[in-house]
């Protein structure tokens, strides 16, 4: 979103983006980690548009959770997750934290399935890295994969 008078600097032109190159697997932990590819610098100040795409793999007996880490004095309210379980049953919650850990479980089964999140970031006046968190719901020896492929992806609007 630019407006008349408005200064372009890269920040401004260029979306942070992340991709995944290449899966992640966890094994034998419930502590939140943030992804070693799913994070990207956010500017002191700023508002972003916040996108997530990320097809992982778990199974019921280890199942996962996600959350957000973001530089303190960041909020993002209102944002919304949604994905299937197993049978194929969509998904959607919203949820009122930046610190809000979601989980998503199965009754039964390994399967891979997509993760969607999206919402509004709001930086307060320290710059950082915005990232996603995940790891096993039930600590166990299966593992929770997020797949090659994810994407975030955030937009400056202010």
């Amino acid at each position: 979103m630019f407006s008349p008078g408005m200064i372009l600097t890269p920040a401004r032109l260029n979306a942070p983006t992340a991709y995944k190159t290449s899966d992640t697997s966890r094994t034998l932990t419930t502590t939140l980690t943030a992804d070693p590819d799913l994070s990207v610098s956010v500017i002191a100040n700023a508002v972003y548009v916040v996108s997530l795409y990320a097809p992982h793999t778990y199974d019921a007996l280890c199942d996962f959770k996600f959350s957000w880490t973001a530089p303190t004095g960041s909020a993002m309210t209102n944002w919304t997750a949604d994905w299937r379980t197993v049978d194929g049953t969509e998904i959607s919650g919203a949820f009122s934290t930046l610190s809000t850990v979601v989980p998503l479980t199965s009754a039964s089964g390994t399967f891979t399935q997509p993760l969607w999140a999206h919402g509004l970031l709001v930086v307060g006046g320290t710059a950082g890295t915005f990232g996603m968190t995940w790891a096993q719901n039930t600590s166990h020896a299966n593992a929770a994969t997020v797949k090659t492929g994810s994407l975030l992806r955030l937009e400056r609007v202010a």
